[in-house]
């Protein structure tokens, strides 16, 4: 199980992110903005980190830059809306990991953390978590592959529940 903080100031992105990833027994941390990640960071050590770049107070680039002071270790994936080349590579060279453009998919999401966990050997977390491989350990499981399959396709529904209601409520908060 890894530990895992998700910093954006919009919450429909931080419930998504935390819906498709929950299901994989991680503890997800939630900060909606900088000073608040960097309080959880200090507490419970994550050993990954989504950062949207542009949050109120500070960017995530600074946010990241502290993060790799308190953990050199974590692995950082930048969010971003806005299609800066310049910013997502001054985040890359201060060594964030990875970086999502958004709106992303929920497969992004999940490969990026299998490829963080891979590269952190984090352990104890169940690593095959891509589209393609059983995302519930089969022991956990009754019924062998047939339930996990099911239970994979409800996860998938959940998540793009959530997504759905984040963007309702987005509309509304702007345009209703």
């Amino acid at each position: 199980m890894a530990k895992i903080l998700v910093m954006d100031d919009e919450a429909g992105f931080r419930t998504v992110i935390q819906s498709v990833l929950k299901p994989y027994n991680h503890d997800i941390y939630t900060a909606e903005d900088g000073r608040q990640a960097l309080e959880i960071a200090a507490r419970e050590r994550p050993d990954i980190a989504f950062l949207d770049i542009r949050v109120p107070g500070s960017d995530g680039v600074e946010v990241l830059a502290q993060l790799k002071k308190l953990n050199p270790a974590i692995k950082c994936i930048m969010l971003s809306g806005f299609a800066d080349s310049e910013t997502a590579g001054e985040a890359l060279k201060m060594g964030a990991f990875d970086f999502l453009k958004k709106p992303f998919k929920i497969d992004d999401v999940l490969k990026a953390v299998e490829k963080a966990l891979k590269t952190n050997r984090v352990q104890n977390v169940p690593v095959a978590i891509s589209p393609g491989a059983a995302s519930v350990p089969e022991a956990s499981v009754e019924g062998g592959a047939a339930k996990a399959g099911w239970m994979k396709s409800y996860y998938w529904a959940i998540a793009a529940s959530v997504l759905i209601l984040a963007a309702a409520a987005v509309y509304f908060l702007y345009f209703g």
